[in-house]
């Protein structure tokens, strides 16, 4: 193993280790949300409290989609403009996103690799994770994907109210930044009067059809 080869395996496994503690406190804060709806629920015993239900049962089918997408992009063909409108769609699940989320490509189609079609996902994810958060509920966020011959570049805009996290010391950017560079892209974000965004760029080599 050369040492450019070396320094891949650090990475790889970095963005593994950060991904998977990141992945065991995120399904920890799901459940709980979800699990407080319901006990809610269980103590008033009222009409009110149906849609207390609803949303938390929602919010679960969400969680699985979603985790079915990150898991196993392959099973939809990896294709990534049907992967991230699927994505969206799950993520807004038993949410309250009044604003909505608008997936727009520069193409109608886009087939890639598994690994690509992988980091997109999670790079998405985290994107639209942190627009959510940190976001105006009230406002559109933007999820957008332009693809090239050789570079693919995701970008997620969303309007926001309040402090909007910038340093590279948390973990939701700390998770993009090392998924791209564990693919030898490159992230960076910015902030305006406009609202936040995130921007990932990665090689779209190898494709599928060489």
């Amino acid at each position: 193993m050369n040492r450019r080869q070396r320094r891949t395996h650090v990475r790889e496994g970095q963005a593994a280790d950060l991904i998977l503690r990141d992945e065991q406190h995120r399904t920890a804060n799901e459940l709980s949300s979800a699990l407080a709806a319901l006990r809610l629920t269980s103590r008033q015993h009222g009409a009110g409290a149906l849609p207390l239900v609803d949303c938390a049962i929602e919010r679960l089918e969400g969680y699985v989609a979603v985790r079915r997408l990150l898991v196993a992009p392959e099973a939809q063909g990896c294709e990534l403009v049907e992967l991230l409108r699927e994505l969206s769609i799950a993520m807004a699940r038993g949410r309250l996103v009044a604003g909505g989320i608008r997936v727009v490509t520069s193409t109608l189609r886009v087939q890639v690799v598994p690994k690509l079609a992988s980091a997109v996902l999670r790079l998405a994810h985290e994107m639209l994770t942190n627009a959510l958060k940190h976001g105006t509920p009230s406002e559109e966020i933007v999820l957008s994907m332009r693809v090239s011959r050789r570079h693919l570049s995701l970008k997620c805009r969303n309007p926001c109210d309040g402090p909007q996290p910038t340093s590279t010391g948390r973990r939701g950017l700390r998770i993009m930044r090392a998924l791209c560079e564990e693919r030898d892209g490159r992230f960076r974000t910015s902030r305006s009067e406009e609202g936040f965004t995130a921007i990932a760029t990665l090689p779209r080599l190898p494709r599928p059809d060489i």
